[in-house]
C-alpha cells in the first residue's frame, strides 16, 4: 500500500514533470483500493475501486505504477464500463480496445511497463477511440476465423479425391451414372 501511495503523489506532484497527471488528484485520491489475488495485474470498476495484486505493484517501479494507476483512472473517466455496456460490447474484447485508447497518450507511453497493449502491436493507427479500435479487433478475429475454416476444410479435402484426381463427393450414391446402362 506504500507503494500505491507513493506513485500516487509522483502523479499528482506538481513539480513533477515526468508524470504531470495533477488534473487527476481528486480521482486518484476518492478512489478506493482493494488489494486483491483474484487478478494478475490491476483493474478498475465503474464505482472507482481500484484492485491491484500485490504481487504486480510489487514488482514495478514508482514510475510503472503511476503509469498504470493513472491509466486505470483514465479507464474510470472516460466511463469505459458504461460505454461497454451501452453499446453491448463483449468485455474481454472491449477490455483491450479500451486500453489502447488509453495507452497512446504520450504522458503514459513513457511510463507504462513496456508489456502493455499499444496500437503499434495490432498494427493500428493511434489516437482512436476504443469503438473504433472495438470495431477492428471484431473484424481481425472474423477473418481469423474464416482462415482458420478454410485451412479446416482444405484439411479434409485430402480424402476425397479418386484415384485420378478428380472430386468425390463422399457421400452415398457418389458414384456417376452416364446414362448408359
Amino acid at each position: 500500500r506504500k507503494k500505491i501511495n507513493a506513485a500516487r503523489l509522483a502523479c499528482v506532484d506538481p513539480l513533477n514533470q515526468e508524470f504531470g497527471f495533477q488534473y487527476f488528484a481528486d480521482t486518484f485520491y476518492s478512489a478506493n483500493y482493494i488489494e486483491s489475488d483474484s487478478l494478475p495485474t490491476m483493474g478498475v470498476d465503474k464505482h472507482l475501486r481500484i484492485y491491484y495484486n500485490p504481487k504486480f505493484v510489487l514488482s514495478l517501479t514508482i514510475k510503472q505504477l503511476a503509469g498504470v494507476l493513472a491509466h486505470e483512472v483514465m479507464h474510470w473517466i472516460l466511463k469505459h464500463a458504461d460505454r461497454c455496456e451501452s453499446g453491448g460490447f463483449s468485455p474481454t474484447m472491449w477490455n483491450v480496445a479500451a486500453d489502447l485508447e488509453i495507452n497512446d497518450c504520450p504522458k503514459l507511453k513513457r511510463c507504462l511497463p513496456d508489456d502493455c497493449l499499444q496500437a503499434e502491436n495490432f498494427q493500428f493507427p493511434e489516437g482512436k477511440l476504443a469503438e473504433w479500435y472495438y470495431s477492428e479487433l471484431c473484424k481481425a478475429e472474423e477473418e481469423e476465423e474464416e482462415e482458420e475454416e478454410q485451412e479446416e476444410g482444405e484439411e479434409g479435402d485430402d480424402g476425397d479425391k479418386s484415384e485420378d484426381g478428380s472430386e468425390d463427393s463422399g457421400g452415398e450414391g457418389s458414384e456417376e451414372s452416364d446414362g448408359q446402362d
